[in-house]
Parts: structure tokens; C-alpha cells; sequence
């Protein structure tokens, strides 16, 4: 875990474990971090957002990106970047080309979908359910890149965070419309830890990239 520098002194050792659900709005704020204290040594974990609040909740992590629609009131929450979720569909697919898809279109149509706990799924089967559509699960896949995979591959269509989108030549991300599907990514902390050292400065470096205040 972090460790708290002398009074007075820059931080120039020490080590933070950070909870990742995704790399993409996580990686700069490394870079970030990195560049001004390059003495602390980063390890990095891989989950879906729900593991991850575990994790700092059980000091387990030091720190967590992580996917909330609401803020977790027993944690230290710094919001990073909206997200939206998009549908993720094969480069040649008819809806490929279009500016935005209506919830109700996805009636009956076949899916690759997100394990339990992945909140980019929560979001999308709360707003299916809320609108009353019902899609074909296909498949329940692990991970995002699992899913990108298989949409690819024309097993079904996903869905994906925007920020998460990146630059496949055969996938294609088209706004959904009809339904409330946004969210945002924030760093988290337990409160315990987050005066703590490298958590501090990382929670600084952050507020510092996404110029807002923490929760």
C-alpha cells in the first residue's frame, strides 16, 4: 500500500496499487503521475468497476478507476469524463453508417454482453428494461476486448463505453438514443488511505487532469 512521505519533503518513494477497468481514461493520468514522482512504483489490477469498489473498500487497492452512475458514499469519489454508452456493431452492418439507433430498434436482435458485475452491462440492461425491449443474449463474454472480438467476428452486437470505443477498422460505434445510458468514470479511494502519500498525490494528479472537485 502507499506510504506517507516526511513532513515537509517531496514524495519521492513509495508504492500504489491502482484498480483499472479499463486502461483508456486511466493511462494519462499515469503518465501524469509518473512524470512527477518517478521514484514510486505503480502495480495495476484489471476488474469490472464492482470488483474493484471491493477492492479499495477492503484496502486491498490504494486507488480505483472505476464506471458510477452514483457516487459510493463510503469512498472518496473524483470524477474523471462523462461516458456514454454506445452500440458496438460490425464495420459492414447495416446500422454501421447511421448517426444514432433507438433503444427500440434493439427488440429481438442478437448480443454479446458484458459478465455480471460489469457496469457499462448494468447500465445498458437498466435502460432496456426501463424501456421495455428485449434483446437475444447470445453470449456473456469477460471482458471488453472479448466482446469487441465477437462483435467483430458477427456473433452478435455489444455494447461499449465511448472512451472505450478505440480505433478498430471493424467495429463501428453508433449513439444510442430513447434511454438514459450515460455514466462517468472517477478515481476512488478509502478514506483511510487517501491523505496517504502516493494515494494523495495521485488523487491531486487527477484532480489537477480533470479540473474538478472531489466528492
Amino acid at each position: 500500500m502507499s506510504t506517507r512521505p516526511e513532513d515537509g519533503k517531496q514524495l519521492r518513494v513509495g508504492h500504489l496499487a491502482i484498480g483499472l477497468c479499463g486502461p483508456h481514461v486511466a493511462m494519462p493520468l499515469i503518465r501524469q503521475f509518473r512524470a512527477t514522482h518517478p521514484g514510486v512504483r505503480i502495480d495495476t489490477r484489471m476488474h469490472n468497476s464492482s470488483q474493484l469498489l471491493e477492492l479499495v473498500a477492503q484496502l486491498r487497492v490504494d486507488s480505483a478507476v472505476v464506471t458510477l452512475t452514483v457516487l459510493v458514499n463510503d469512498l472518496v469519489c473524483h470524477k474523471l469524463a462523462d461516458q456514454d454508452v454506445l452500440l458496438l456493431v460490425p464495420a459492414d452492418h447495416e446500422w454501421a453508417k447511421r448517426d444514432a439507433i433507438d433503444i427500440a430498434e434493439l427488440e429481438g436482435r442478437p448480443f454479446v454482453l458484458r459478465e455480471h458485475g460489469s457496469m457499462t452491462q448494468r447500465i445498458f440492461d437498466t435502460a432496456l428494461a426501463a424501456s421495455g425491449v428485449g434483446i437475444r443474449r447470445e453470449l456473456e463474454l469477460s471482458s471488453r476486448e472479448a466482446v469487441k472480438e465477437a462483435v467483430a467476428a458477427g456473433l452478435g452486437l455489444g455494447v461499449v463505453l465511448d472512451k472505450e470505443l478505440g480505433y478498430d477498422s471493424r467495429l463501428a460505434g453508433v449513439k444510442l438514443t430513447g434511454a438514459d445510458l450515460s455514466a462517468a468514470e472517477y478515481l476512488v479511494a478509502h478514506p483511510e488511505v487517501s491523505e496517504l502519500g502516493a494515494v494523495r498525490e495521485f488523487i491531486a494528479t487527477s484532480f489537477s487532469a480533470a479540473g474538478t472537485e472531489v466528492l
